[in-house]
């Protein structure tokens, strides 16, 4: 009884709180430690394989691939678990991508979101300026616990584009849910819309140390939220990074050897709390831009 009433609160507290309107899904999908430090400010940087999900377009923008999982438990529930897991390769006909988010909510719900995602580059210059775009699909199923043996999906598609118009300049722009659809897990019930979503923002890059950035995103009932990060590195090893989203502070540092990489963040709830996030990343280090810098 005692276990039925907590995972009953921890479901109300995610729609509530996390999602941002009732019964939302997938409108809060923690992809990294490095976007949960920087306060999701990521749409205008994209450099990683988080881009398969965020920002396609930037897959282009890898030195050839790169790898990433993370794992959190949303502000300390035990209930409830996260993972997303996302891969990323440059080829000489654009770039190619996947991830794979879950979240489960023990003997309530699962959420699944596979995405395929392709990004091309429309312009690329040796002094570091580009222009890419990117097209994707998610395939999300939701399912209720076995108890109701009910479940639905769906096929979404979405456009985006990465720009970098001179090279301490980034820009960034995704639209999603572009095919609006209604899942319903109970035939005749009250469906749950998932709504076009967008997301566009700029970056301040300097000399491969510093990333300043900014993105203003639209949620699944239309309202407009801020994001602001900003990045550090020292000695291309240890990175610092700092963030707001909305009114909930983050923070975070990363680790980096031959490649390896080890990230931890950290995002304050005023009513939930903290939420950990770690993630473990592989792939070449990206190349220096002698442009990206000061002059």
């Amino acid at each position: 009884m005692l276990r039925s009433l907590r995972i009953g609160i921890v479901a109300l507290a995610l729609v509530s709180f996390c999602a941002g309107s009732a019964g939302a899904y997938f409108e809060r999908i923690i992809t990294s430690s490095r976007v949960v430090a920087t306060g999701g400010a990521f749409v205008s940087v994209a450099d990683d394989a988080v881009a398969a999900y965020i920002n396609p377009a930037g897959l282009t923008s890898l030195p050839t691939y790169n790898l990433l999982a993370t794992w959190n438990r949303p502000y300390g529930l035990d209930d409830v678990n996260e993972a997303f897991v996302a891969g990323g390769v440059s080829t000489g006909i654009g770039g190619f991508g996947a991830s794979w988010f879950y979240r489960g909510i023990s003997g309530v719900s699962a959420e699944n979101m596979l995405t395929l995602s392709y990004g091309r580059d429309l312009k690329r210059t040796s002094e570091d300026a580009s222009l890419s775009v990117g097209a994707f699909v998610d395939l999300v199923r939701v399912s209720a616990s076995d108890r109701f043996n009910a479940s639905d999906g769906a096929a979404l598609l979405g456009l985006s584009a990465h720009m970098r118009p001179f090279p301490v300049i980034g820009v960034g722009y995704t639209i999603r849910n572009i095919n609006e659809t209604t899942l319903h897990l109970v035939d005749g019930g009250v469906g749950t819309a998932l709504e076009r979503q967008q997301s566009f923002g700029g970056s301040w890059f300097w000399d491969q140390r510093l990333i300043v950035s900014y993105e203003r995103r639209q949620d699944s009932v239309g309202e407009w939220h801020n994001h602001g990060g900003i990045e550090f590195t020292f000695e291309q090893y240890v990175t610092l990074r700092t963030g707001i989203s909305g009114r909930d502070a983050s923070a975070g540092f990363g680790l980096a050897y031959r490649g390896i990489t080890f990230d931890v963040g950290v995002s304050s709830h005023d009513v939930l709390g903290a939420t950990y996030v770690v993630s473990f990343g592989y792939g070449p280090p990206a190349p220096a831009l002698p442009y990206a810098q000061n002059p």
